[in-house]
């Protein structure tokens, strides 16, 4: 152990004045020296004294040990993360274009929308419904009543409990000659397609010039006015 200490003690003494350059090149040169012996050994290994390993063990225990996570200095210019480029699509041969769909015909401009039909037509055009309400004895009352569109008057044709075939023609005659007499101009008539109104219904009034509009299938606001 004295042996190894004393020639050692020398050997740092000897290194304090080098430079950084020296000890690297001297540094260079032991681990050649340490390749050239284990290339020679083969596959044989070294064997370490107890001294020696003890000279080791001295030697490495105050170097310092660098954490593998440790960030690297501010200073020190680490290239930047790049993400990775998806490789190209090889080249092949153009696709076969698929048939296209034949174009959309052009809608008509000339078509009417409801809400262009009722305001263009306001002047000439009437809604009908039976309106339901209950009198003070507790009897249950349907009630025909047409409304002009343009101003909003009603016409009362009736009142009836049970509203049947004959009477709902009735009012549709009532209703046509209330109309001449009051010399109104009427062309359009909106109902719904309640089973109350019967055939003879329609043929009265078309009789009278009057076009029968029905309105749609549980759409309401079709006929909106007389519906409130």
């Amino acid at each position: 152990m004295t042996y190894l200490t004393v020639p050692n003690a020398f050997a740092v003494r000897r290194l304090l004045p080098a430079s950084a350059r020296d000890k690297n090149i001297e540094i260079l040169a032991l681990r050649h020296q340490i390749t050239v012996l284990q290339r020679q050994l083969g596959p044989q290994r070294a064997e370490f004294a107890p001294a020696d390993r003890s000279l080791l063990a001295a030697l490495l225990h105050p170097l310092p040990s660098t954490p593998r996570d440790a960030t690297p200095p501010a200073t020190a210019r680490t290239p930047r993360h790049q993400p990775a480029m998806a490789p190209r699509p090889a080249q092949t041969a153009p696709r076969e274009r698929l048939p296209t769909s034949p174009p959309r015909p052009t809608p008509d401009r000339a078509t009417t929308t409801w809400t262009t039909f009722l305001h263009s037509q306001a002047a000439v055009l009437l809604t009908t419904d039976f309106i339901k309400t209950v009198t003070l004895t507790g009897k249950r009352q349907h009630i025909p009543a047409v409304v002009e569109h343009a101003t909003r008057r009603i016409r009362v044709l009736g009142t009836t409990a049970r509203p049947t075939a004959d009477q709902d023609t009735q009012a549709a005659r009532n209703l046509a000659m209330d109309l001449e007499d009051a010399g109104a101009d009427v062309k359009y008539l909106i109902r719904d397609r309640d089973a109350k109104f019967p055939a003879l219904f329609d043929q009265v009034l078309s009789d009278a010039g009057i076009d029968i509009v029905p309105s749609g299938v549980r759409v309401p606001r079709m006929n909106s006015i007389t519906e409130r």
